[in-house]
């Protein structure tokens, strides 16, 4: 019987649809020339066009969001925690903790790391996320007060405010709380394409801090 293709993803089913081209020029004996070029360079076109899409759509949410979800490890035990966050230039995540939190602890034992970004107040449907993997670590002094202004910055966007709200890392250290930073090296979405919500696509973390960057 013929395959079904309901529910399959549209870059898939023009993918399928290549195969097969190919697949009949191989029996048949005959060459496809310009039209599988062509083929080729839509598909590379899409690929393309969704790429910027999943960037943009990333930002979208990383930027409209307050606290990402944590996930830290050691000796085997899992353990995620609510930060509030900013991002850096180069997009590496920025959050204020206690030495003394239990992510904390994981971190100075185990900084491989992994948070994600959602549209919490959305429907199951048509929620949408981003998940990252990394590296996580304490902020080292002589880089501390740069990337606590950037923190308070975004918690207190008006300056009149913010000037009320100096950060200090000194006395957050004094009062046993320090910074911490998290380096994305992969990141992906939601894949809303997929009628079964379970399928993950892959975001182009080069793109996305170029993209970022340039914002």
């Amino acid at each position: 019987p013929p395959l079904s293709l309901s529910g399959v993803h549209p870059e898939f089913r023009i993918l399928l649809g290549f195969e097969r081209l190919r697949s009949a020029e191989r029996r048949h004996h005959f060459k496809l020339g310009s039209t599988v070029d062509s083929i080729s360079a839509i598909l590379a076109s899409m690929s393309k066009f969704t790429s910027h899409q999943s960037v943009q759509t990333s930002l979208s949410i990383i930027e409209s969001s307050d606290y990402l979800s944590l996930g830290t490890s050691s000796n085997g035990q899992p353990w995620v925690s609510p930060l509030y966050f900013a991002v850096t230039p180069e997009l590496d995540f920025v959050a204020i903790s206690a030495v003394s939190s239990r992510h904390a602890r994981n971190l100075r034992s185990n900084q491989s790391v992994s948070w994600c970004i959602f549209l919490g107040s959305e429907p199951p449907e048509s929620t949408d996320g981003v998940y990252f993997e990394g590296i996580g670590e304490e902020v080292e002094p002589d880089q501390a007060q740069a990337l606590a202004d950037i923190l308070y910055d975004r918690r207190f966007p008006d300056p009149k405010e913010r000037a009320d709200h100096p950060a200090n890392p000194e006395y957050w250290e004094s009062t046993g709380r320090r910074l911490y930073r998290f380096h994305p090296t992969n990141v992906s979405k939601v894949d809303l394409d997929d009628p079964a919500g379970v399928s993950r696509s892959a975001v182009p973390l080069d793109l996305l801090k170029s993209v970022h960057l340039a914002g």
